[in-house]
């Protein structure tokens, strides 16, 4: 979307482009800019926190929830 909201098409592999079929909306465009910078600044920390959770249920709490997390189940 923040591609096209600048009419710029997106390109495929360098194979082949999809045009914008929005016209320019520069308010929009930034708007996008802005929740994206946001997201990717907030992703790598819940990610952390995640894991901390993890090890904590693994080293702390040994309630079994780390172990049913990784357990592959069989199929049957």
């Amino acid at each position: 979307m923040i591609q096209w909201t600048a009419g710029r098409p997106i390109f495929v592999f360098d194979l082949f482009n999809i045009p914008s079929p929005l016209p320019t909306m520069r308010g929009l465009h930034e708007a996008l800019e802005e929740v994206h910078d946001t997201a990717a600044h907030l992703l790598i920390p819940l990610v952390l926190l995640h894991v901390l959770g993890a090890l904590k249920h693994l080293v702390i709490d040994r309630d079994g929830s780390f172990m049913r997390m990784i357990r592959v189940r069989s199929s049957g």
